[in-house]
């Protein structure tokens, strides 16, 4: 008996959903107005890891207009690096295949602009500090990517 009950509700829905009319298409006015309402995407970059291979797996990078992160290990438990993106300059890289390579950052103004700390909170401050990468190919990206993320940030002002 509950599945017959059940098989004319179903059946009775199903005759009520083709019955509906459509309901009608938004005007192309009010499909550009709710897009315009989104607010625009903020410009970032996300890197998973600066390698493959242990220790540069543990060393993660990313950063949006305000600044480029650093996290070393799992939710950052062995370090975390706040550089204001309009504050540091990349060096040149230092390293090797066989060594990986690092590239420091620095304060444009001699400053002790880097946020440093552990997880989430960054207590100290520093002047410089170095990014390890396994290849030089991963560490010239990431300089594309910080060029690109500079040219969006600027844009929006």
């Amino acid at each position: 008996m509950r599945n017959v009950l059940m098989a004319t509700a179903s059946a009775a829905l199903l005759a009520a959903c083709q019955l509906a009319p459509d309901a009608p298409a938004p005007a192309p006015e009010a499909k550009l107005a709710a897009s315009a309402a989104e607010p625009p995407v903020k410009p970032q970059i996300a890197w998973g890891n600066t390698g493959r291979q242990n220790p540069w797996f543990y060393h993660h990078v990313w950063g949006d207009c305000a600044f480029l992160e650093h996290g070393h290990g799992r939710n950052n438990a062995w370090g975390l690096w706040r550089m204001p993106l309009g504050e540091v300059r990349p060096g040149e890289p230092a390293g090797s295949e066989e060594t990986g390579y690092r590239l420091e950052f620095t304060c444009t103004d001699g400053s002790a602009c880097i946020q440093t700390g552990e997880l989430d909170e960054t207590p100290g401050r520093a002047s410089s500090h170095q990014v390890p990468f396994e290849t030089r190919a991963g560490l010239d990206a990431y300089l594309a990517d910080i060029a690109s993320l500079e040219k969006a940030c600027r844009a929006l002002k």
